[in-house]
């Protein structure tokens, strides 16, 4: 069964020296051309201390709630079979990578279980769950990892509130389902003890409906929790209910201007898969996007006006990191998430 949770964008991206951005050139003499790269060199000149403060100060604690260790990372593999386990995950790494043998000791008596983000997706990133702490052995198996993470589950967000974004065992949620739907909906899938569904009653702000106007059959699935307390540790136990959950917090990793007011542009999922989309504010009417990989180049761009969603997940790029700069022709705001595919 596909669990859980992936939560906000995390600072501990691993990746390898060569994966670093680098500045752009000119690419004309006149003024326009200038001030153009101006902004460029710029933006990836901020991009390149994002990364490089990831790489420098990387969260390596991936403990969980639980006492648990969690992992994301993205494979160097043709594809992950969807019944991809913790044998074939020690199969491919020990065929790739010279690991000792103590090493690979510790993987096999510490893993518990390696799983697949999104069974029907063409994703490569899986789920490492683990006993203890091995981010520092992932951290070498640079033939047969491409950048690995730690799965975070702290979903408190800026406004002093939790926000979790799981995705049901339902058909279709309904335009109009709210926190009493959502509990009657847990206590008939699950077996939730009493004070767990005190805990959820009294701590719960609001649940709506993510995409309403979704026609994608995982995001038709989507909710948003706005929660007092922190109820994380209660969802991850709702097997039967949440088939995976992100925290809701602001994926925002850049931005170019002094604006105080809040961003509502949501990424999801993300991990890309095909269903992904980018969920923009009211505020963004018309405007311009490109996609950066992690060497500072630029593999797709395009422009979109009218709509607030974005289908990120049609787009042809090849696995890894990449940042998204977005650009409101109006304002000229500009903004910088950061994906994982």
């Amino acid at each position: 069964m596909l669990r859980k949770p992936f939560t906000k964008l995390p600072p501990c991206v691993f990746l390898s020296p060569t994966k670093r951005l680098v500045g752009d050139k000119a690419k004309g003499p006149g003024p326009l051309a200038t001030i153009k790269t101006e902004i460029m060199k710029s933006i990836l000149f901020t991009l390149l201390l994002v990364l490089n403060i990831s790489l420098s100060f990387s969260q390596t604690d991936c403990s969980q709630y639980d006492g648990s260790f969690k992992y994301r990372a993205s494979l160097i593999i043709d594809e992950v079979p969807i019944d991809f386990d913790k044998d074939d995950f020690l199969s491919h790494i020990t065929s790739l990578d010279d690991i000792s043998a103590d090493d690979l000791n510790t993987l096999t008596s510490e893993i518990t279980n390696v799983y697949k983000i999104f069974s029907s997706s063409s994703s490569k990133l899986v789920t490492i769950d683990a006993i203890s702490e091995i981010f520092s052995i992932l951290s070498v198996l640079e033939n047969s990892i491409d950048f690995h993470f730690c799965v975070e589950n702290d979903c408190s967000t800026n406004e002093g509130v939790f926000q979790y974004l799981p995705l049901l065992f339902i058909e279709t949620v309904p335009n109009d389902f709210n926190k009493d739907d959502f509990i009657d909906f847990i206590l008939e899938m699950d077996t939730v003890p009493s004070e767990d569904v005190n805990t959820l009653t009294d701590n719960i702000i609001s649940v709506e409906k993510t995409f309403p106007s979704a026609q994608s059959s995982t995001l038709k699935r989507v909710v948003t929790i706005n929660s007092t307390g922190d109820i994380y540790p209660i969802l991850d136990m709702l097997e039967n209910s949440i088939e995976y959950m992100e925290c809701g917090s602001d994926e925002v990793v850049l931005r170019m201007n002094d604006r105080d007011n809040n961003i509502d542009i949501l990424v999801y999922p993300n991990p890309i898969t095909e269903n992904s989309v980018i969920r923009l504010g009211d505020d963004f009417i018309t405007l311009r996007y490109e996609i950066i990989n992690s060497l500072g180049q630029i593999v797709h761009q395009g422009n979109h006006r009218g709509g607030n969603i974005i289908e990120i997940g049609k787009i042809q790029i090849p696995h890894g990191v990449y940042f998204i700069k977005i650009q409101d022709k109006t304002t000229k705001e500009i903004i910088v998430i950061r994906i994982f595919k």
